[in-house]
């Protein structure tokens, strides 16, 4: 077996080549380019079957982008590495003081040495695994643009967001916007102007809320300026737009769970959005040997440091996919309610822990469940599927 421990940077990349006793074969520089990467491929190949060879890299979002294309395309076996398990590796060396490109690669290659077992299977869903994140990234540009919109909306009419929950969100504070405030005519309301948002707000937005949007704006006259106006319409824009978009991946994302028969889905609360995010970042949940296995690679199990007299609450162990950890998090007010063992359980764990760690104590049994019903194939059952025990 041959170990390649590859340090990546924007313009070269420094490969070090170790057997599986740790001696020191080769190293070699090559283009960040398609001629460096086509000469890498050339020189590994010299060490046997692609089998034979382990490539390692650490976690470098774009900048390994197109080394990581040429390996999947190649057929090579390869692991990205966390950079905070490479620096912690590092100091157990003799050379831990210096800091190469050299040496950081011989680093990578000698974890792969010392870590024989680690994991290196593939995620094969390579079609959901971009339309998940670009959902996440959609709707972090959205929630910021209604926080901005928010904040300038309460500088421009103090309390006019309390109208309404997530007001920015709403087709009644749409209209308030674009047809009342950006126009001008927010200054100048009638009876018909209550009609009219009282039909549209299928008599949601009463006569009490109309008002308190006069008195709001009696209170808080409006100074109109084209900067303020500018600012208005540029979030409303960037707004209404990811909102297109979230449409559109989520129209996407439920086209590729249909094709699916993905037992998850029979959980009441976990979504297509959900299920797709595991899909994308765990892979084929069947492979894990056991759910340990399977709650230790999510990276949601909770981890505990304790030293002498001093310990530290439990946290989340961080060390899985964040988008993951994102997307679940988001998702366990929705699936806590839709499950009544779930929800019981939630509420004896609230008692003495905060919420986030209650959810997190919730979320290994859905994971319990997810891991249970699709290693056996078998339908959804709360008792069996590792739910919560009954209380008589």
């Amino acid at each position: 077996m041959v170990y390649a421990g590859i340090d990546v940077s924007s313009k070269t990349n420094v490969c070090c080549i170790l057997n599986e006793k740790g001696r020191h074969l080769r190293t070699l520089s090559f283009d960040n380019s398609t001629k460096g990467f086509n000469y890498f491929d050339k020189v590994i190949r010299n060490y046997g079957s692609k089998k034979y060879i382990k490539i390692g890299l650490e976690t470098t979002g774009s900048i390994s982008a197109g080394l990581k294309f040429l390996l999947d395309k190649n057929g090579f076996v390869y692991k990205e590495i966390m950079p905070d398990k490479i620096t912690h590796f590092r100091l157990s060396k003799p050379h831990h003081t210096n800091k190469t490109d050299e040496i950081d690669a011989r680093v990578i290659a000698e974890w792969l040495v010392v870590n024989k077992n680690v994991d290196y299977t593939r995620i094969s869903n390579n079609e959901l695994t971009p339309l998940t994140r670009a959902h996440i990234r959609q709707t972090k540009i959205h929630k910021s643009s209604v926080r901005t919109l928010t904040a300038i909306l309460e500088s421009t009419i103090f309390g006019i967001t309390s109208l309404q929950g997530s007001f920015v969100n709403t087709a009644c504070g749409e209209f308030i916007i674009n047809e009342w405030l950006l126009t001008g005519k927010i200054n100048n309301l009638n009876e018909d102007d209550f009609l009219q948002i009282n039909k549209l707000s299928k008599k949601r937005f009463g006569k009490g809320k109309f008002n308190k949007l006069l008195s709001l704006v009696k209170e808080n006259p409006i100074t109109y300026n084209e900067t303020m106006l500018d600012r208005i319409r540029f979030e409303m824009s960037i707004i209404e737009l990811t909102n297109r978009n979230l449409l559109d991946i989520e129209k996407k994302i439920e086209s590729c769970i249909e094709t699916r028969n993905e037992r998850m889905m029979e959980i009441p609360g976990i979504g297509a959005m959900l299920c797709a995010t595991i899909l994308a970042e765990v892979g084929d949940i069947k492979r894990f040997s056991s759910f340990n296995k399977f709650y230790a690679y999510t990276g949601l199990e909770p981890r505990r440091f304790e030293t002498g007299d001093s310990v530290s609450r439990d946290k989340v162990s961080h060390e899985g996919s964040r988008h993951l950890r994102v997307v679940f998090y988001k998702n366990m007010q929705v699936i806590i309610k839709n499950n009544p063992e779930w929800y019981s359980y939630y509420k004896r764990k609230r008692t003495n822990k905060e919420t986030c760690v209650a959810y997190g104590h919730v979320i290994k049994k859905v994971l319990k469940a997810i891991y249970f019903i699709t290693k056996n194939d078998v339908p959804y059952d709360p008792i069996k599927a590792g739910g919560v025990k009954t209380h008589s």
